[in-house]
């Protein structure tokens, strides 16, 4: 069975809550990835009221990237990555979606296509708006720290001195991850992504 297509044009989408309130959230690890991305790429941000978020484009090694931040609030992103796969006339396998995932321990990375949205609201309503078939760029938040708390106090809450120590020292595995995903596509990044366990 022969490899697919390679895809020369992606839309790459990070999750989040607009506001400074939010900015350093676990629930705005999408945002904090796709900036660390963009940011090493050298693209700029520009605000779009068509597509409802923030828009940032560039090539990577000849493949186009068309980078968005939904400001529609987390749970209300499948309009604003509607509205982009709809004028860039794209199907729904093009979007790799960057977000937090509260069933991953801390730090750990998994790509995944489809599936359940696990109680990720964000992820209800992008089904609901394109179907299930995006790229899921799962970066773990690990589990509440007791039963007691509630959820959304603890995705809306902001990471330890020691979980910034970890994600500062995984920015760059993050960031080649999603190069490897748009250079070589999902199932055959899934291979190195999904089998990495480094020492957190």
């Amino acid at each position: 069975m022969s490899s697919p297509a390679p895809v020369k044009r992606w839309a790459l989408v990070g999750l989040g809550n607009p506001g400074e309130q939010y900015a350093n959230s676990r629930h705005n690890v999408g945002f904090r990835l796709i900036d660390d991305f963009t940011e090493q790429q050298g693209w700029k941000w520009k605000r779009s009221l068509r597509m409802r978020g923030l828009l940032s484009k560039g090539e990577v090694e000849k493949v186009m990237i068309h980078a968005l931040k939904p400001y529609t609030f987390m749970n209300a992103s499948g309009k604003s990555i509607a509205a982009l796969i709809k004028y860039l006339k794209i199907q729904a396998e093009q979007v790799i979606c960057i977000y937090d995932d509260l069933t991953l321990d801390f730090g750990r990375l998994k790509l995944s296509i489809g599936g359940s949205a696990a109680g990720h609201n964000g992820i209800k309503d992008i089904q609901c708006a394109i179907g299930n078939s995006f790229i899921r760029f799962r970066v773990g938040i690990g589990s509440k720290p007791h039963s007691e708390m509630d959820l959304k106090d603890f995705v809306l809450g902001g990471f330890s001195a020691e979980e910034e120590k970890i994600l500062i020292g995984r920015s760059e595995f993050y960031r080649n991850s999603i190069g490897q995903v748009i250079q070589q596509g999902p199932v055959l990044a899934m291979n190195n992504i999904n089998q990495y366990k480094p020492n957190l």
